[in-house]
């Protein structure tokens, strides 16, 4: 959810721009590259309570095919955590 003038950045695929122009939101899609000190800063960010990471549902790894077909339907609202042990 996002209020007007707000920003949506994403990383798996393009955003449609069309649709977030009418929503009054900007949209824009970013390429990275992933290295330990990049997600030691953005760890840090979480951490200091400056980025906060939505999270739609955790799934123990046993139902990561449940969470898969949650993800693919289009209905999560954020990531989806899998728990690896307990």
């Amino acid at each position: 959810m996002l209020r007007p003038r707000g920003q949506l950045v994403a990383l798996a695929s393009p955003p449609d721009e069309a649709l977030a122009n009418s929503r009054g939101v900007v949209a824009t899609r970013i390429h990275h590259r992933s290295d330990a000190g990049r997600l030691a800063a953005i760890l840090g960010l979480v951490e200091a309570g400056q980025l906060e990471v939505m999270v739609d549902r955790q799934a123990r790894l046993g139902e990561l095919g449940t969470a898969l077909a949650h993800q693919a339907s289009g209905r999560a609202r954020g990531k989806i955590v899998v728990r690896l042990g307990g």
